[in-house]
This record gives structure tokens, sequence and C-alpha cells, in this order.
């Protein structure tokens, strides 16, 4: 076995293509390889680099550029890949030009704005030394791959020396076969001795379809719930591109036919499907309408996934809280889009922070309708929404709301708990009702106040004729709410009270009296924010 290639050997049947395909593919593993077949518009291979386009020819040419039309080839795919404005273009060649050759091809530079280069044997020999891989698999040279793995099972089975020992040949072995494959990492997970499970993760983009991998399964289905979900699960995957988990109980005869005898035979097995995801970066706001025409809400989100199916593509996307996810399905038969919503548990974030999406999911309810926009496109009309209130959604708003207010005027600020109760909530409405100016009950009365002996007489003067009297007085301390086990001031107040009669509690000579005010049948004693002049 040799890890050099005679170019006369590769022959044709774009077995050079796919060499010069799979190196370019391994120098560049973020690139994407354009398939030649019936017309490669100019370029066999290209990918971006910094935001460059850089597109590469492959021609199988042994001989001199004088034999045939060889010329006019490159000439016309150079043609056809200006179209795609590249910032470069490569040509790859078995053959080493001769001097006269590289200024035919050189004199070409004139006409094109995008530089133009020519790698030819010598290069792919320097490259191809440096991943004889490449060279073993197209040559046929994949004896020394199977032997590794026939090494490979037989020192699990063995284990001459002791689990200790036989770890680290099984590693280094393991690491040989990742490296003698041109297409796939190969990662086994080594446990007591033992090759638990192997994987394959393509080395660069494009290699599963160099060198695919497939597998086969039946899958067992009745008239139960379970099995309904399986079925729509299964239908999703391949009609939508989404991912999709086929438990053991429904999976029958999987096969799995993988490169190297990688593959296997199973009765049963519990299969994930996950689709090729696609970045993408597109604003999608959903808009909340009421019945009259309102706008309710407002929610702007990303949508950053996309995986494609038989029937249409799907894209997936978030708030910026991850609290609501938009799935959008595009139909490419119908050209219509279906979007779906779900929510997932708030975070520990800042009232401000969650409020907008808490007030989209109480507003996204029927009778209401929702419209959605995508990038720069214009809006869809809006549609009915069809599903109902969430459980405590109008409490759960109410306290969000409440706290977003205690926090922005007393500089208070603390993530909204996870875990709130119906007393908290209380505790929320009554601070907000006294940072808004009003009074709150603090109890039945009598309410108990202070004074100094001089003050206390002309107070108790001023009220002998009239006893009934609106008192207010200051608190000796800062009014405290407590919310969720945290206490928040909200600064000095007063204690209100609408006395019926008073109560003078005689005092020693020179100590203040206590004043007891007793409120009117039915009234309470009540606090407000504030301090007396």
């Amino acid at each position: 076995m040799r890890d050099g290639i005679d170019w006369a050997e590769v022959g044709a049947g774009g077995r050079f293509e796919k060499i010069v395909g799979v190196l370019l593919s391994t120098l560049n593993p973020g690139s994407r390889r354009i398939d030649g077949a019936g017309g490669d518009g100019g370029r066999d291979h290209q990918f971006h680099i910094d935001g460059q386009l850089l597109v590469w020819q492959s021609k199988y040419f042994l001989g001199r550029l004088s034999t045939g039309n060889r010329k006019r080839q490159i000439t016309e795919s150079l043609i056809t890949a200006a179209a795609l404005q590249p910032d470069h273009w490569t040509l790859v060649t078995p053959m080493v030009p001769t001097p006269e050759e590289l200024a035919w091809f050189n004199n070409l530079q004139p006409d094109y704005p995008f530089p133009l280069a020519w790698c030819a044997g010598d290069w792919l020999e320097a490259q191809l030394a440096g991943h004889p891989q490449i060279v073993r698999h197209f040559m046929g040279a994949n004896d020394q791959y199977v032997q590794l793995l026939r090494e490979l099972q037989q020192e699990q089975d063995a284990l001459v020396d002791g689990l200790p020992a036989a770890r680290p040949r099984l590693e280094a072995i393991a690491a040989k076969v990742e490296a003698s494959d041109p297409f796939y990492s190969v990662a086994f997970t080594i446990d007591a001795g033992q090759i638990t499970s192997a994987s394959l993760r393509p080395k660069y983009v494009g290699a599963e379809l160099d060198s695919p991998i497939t597998l086969s399964f039946n899958v067992v289905s009745g008239t139960s719930p379970a099995d309904q979900e399986v079925r729509n699960a299964l239908e999703a995957a391949f009609e939508w591109g989404e991912p999709a988990t086929l438990p053991a109980t429904h999976v029958r005869d999987f096969e799995v036919r993988a490169p190297h005898g990688l593959g296997g035979s199973f009765d049963q097995a519990n299969i994930t499907l996950t689709p090729e995801v696609e970045a993408v970066d597109l604003d999608l706001e959903l808009v909340v309408w009421a019945p009259d025409g309102r706008r309710l809400a407002t929610l702007p989100a990303r949508l950053v996934d996309r995986s494609h199916g038989r029937s249409g593509t799907t894209v997936v996307g978030s708030d910026s809280t991850g609290i609501v996810t938009a799935k959008m399905r595009l139909d490419h038969r119908f050209l219509n889009v279906k979007l779906q919503l779900t929510y997932e548990e708030p975070p520990p974030l800042l009232p401000g922070a969650l409020l907008p999406v808490v007030r989209f999911m109480r507003h996204a309810t029927a009778p209401n309708r929702l419209s959605f926009g995508v990038g720069d496109a214009p809006p869809a009309a809006a549609v009915p929404i069809g599903t109902a209130a969430l459980p405590g959604i109008d409490s759960y708003l109410e306290f969000v709301e409440g706290l977003d207010r205690i926090q922005s005027s007393t500089g208070h600020s603390f993530p909204t708990p996870a875990e709130w109760s119906s007393r908290d909530l209380l505790a929320v409405r009554r601070a907000v009702t006294l940072l808004a100016g009003g009074a709150v009950k603090v109890g039945r009365g009598p309410a108990r106040i202070v004074m100094e002996p001089d003050a206390a007489a002309r107070f108790q003067e001023s009220t002998a004729s009239a006893p009934a009297h609106r008192l207010e007085v200051d608190a000796a301390a800062p009014y405290i709410a407590q919310i969720c086990g945290r206490d928040v001031e909200l600064g000095p107040y007063l204690l209100c009270v609408d006395a019926e009669t008073l109560e003078f509690t005689p005092a020693p000579p020179g100590e203040d009296v206590t004043i007891l005010a007793h409120p009117f049948a039915g009234r309470a004693v009540e606090a407000k924010l504030g301090q007396l002049n």
C-alpha cells in the first residue's frame, strides 16, 4: 500500500474531482463542495473565508494543454464562474504546466477582476502527503482500516493484561481508526475495558454525502395515544425536518449501513432523529390584536435555526428571554405558513425584562387575533387565536407589573421569584396602592399615639368638645413590604384613623402620654406614605 497517487491510474468517472473535493473539504471543513454533474457553473468547490467567496475548478488533465480543446474548457469554466462574482478562482490539475502553459494561463488574468491561480500536480502531491487517508480510500487500500477495526475488537475481547493496561491500548487503536478515515471522526466510548458506544461525526461539510451512512427500521404502531405520538414525531421529522425520538418499544429490525463495517443490525433500538440545521438570523415580530383592532401586545423575537423536510421548512427561534419559542412551518406544496408558540418556565429575570413576555402571554388567547412579520417582509394578516388563557396568567401579570412598579420607585431590584403566593400578591397590591398615593388598612384599632406631656395637654383640650377627630400621625419607622421573603422599604408613612373616641392614659408627671384612638365601627386604621410638615 502506498500514500502517493499514480494519476493515470485514477482514470475517468469523476474520481479525480472527488479526490480534490475531499482534499479541499478537509483543508476547509466549513466549505461546501458543488457537484459538477450536469454543469457546475465553473466551479466544483466553493467556500467562504473572511467574507470572501473562493471558487475551485478541477480538470483531469494529464497531458499538455495543446491536447484536444483543453484551453477552451478552462476559459469556458472561467467565464461561467465569473458570473458568480467570486473573490478568487483556482484551477486544479494533476499535470504540472510548462512555462509556456503557465504564461498562457497568466495572460487570462487581465480579463477578470478577481485573482486566478493554478494548483498543479506538485501542489496536490504535497497536500495529499499530509492526508494519506484520502489516497488510501480512493485507491482501494482500505485493508489497513479493516485491520485496525479487527485489532480493536480482538483487544477488547482478550483483555490479557487486565483493565488498566487494556484501556491505553484500546484508546491508541481507536485513535488510529479515527485518523484513518477521510470522512468521519470516529469516537469510541470506553468503559471498564469495553467499547460501550461508537459515534461518527462528519469531518467537513458534505462528508456524509461523499460517504453516506444509511439506516432502515420498521415502526410498530397501534391506536393508543402513545402510538399516535410516535407517528406524529416521525411525520414531523420526515415532512418538516424536525427532531424526533422513537422509543425502542416502537422500533424493530434496525439496520445501520456505515463505512468500514461500523454498522450493524438490532432487533430493537431507541432512535433520535436530528435534522441538519442551518443557522439563520431573522427578526420576528409577534403582535396580538383585540377583536376591535386595538394592539394589545407586541413581542420581538429572533429566528435562528432552519431545517428542511419533504413537505417544507421549519424555522425555530425565541424571544430574548427564551420563554416564548416560535416554530414556523413553511409548506412548499400549498405556499402557506403555520406558526406554533410554546412557553417555558420563566428564568430569574428582573420584572421589567419579564413584563413584555407576560403581557404577550396574557393577551395571546381567544378571542384575540395574532399577526407576525419576518424580517423586512410585510406582516401576515392577523388570524384568530384558538387557545384559552393560561391558568393563573392574570394574577401572574398583576404580580409582575406590581413588582416592576415597586422596584422602579424604590430602587430595590431583584429577580422575579419563581415561587410566590396569594399573600405575596396581596403585599404587592398594597405596596402599589401606597406608591400611587392611596391608603391601606393596617388594623382595626385602636391606634396608639404617644405625645409629649405639653402636646398631649393641648391636644386633649382641643378635642374636649368634639372627641370625634381625623388623626394623621407620623409612624415611628418606615413602611416595609414583605414580598416573597424580602423586606422592601417603601419610605416613611402616616397612621390615619377616623377616631370616634380618644382615650388618654394617665402618665407620671414629665413622661410621654399614650393616647388610644378608637375608630368608628366598621372603620379601620390606615397607612399612607408621607410625613407631617
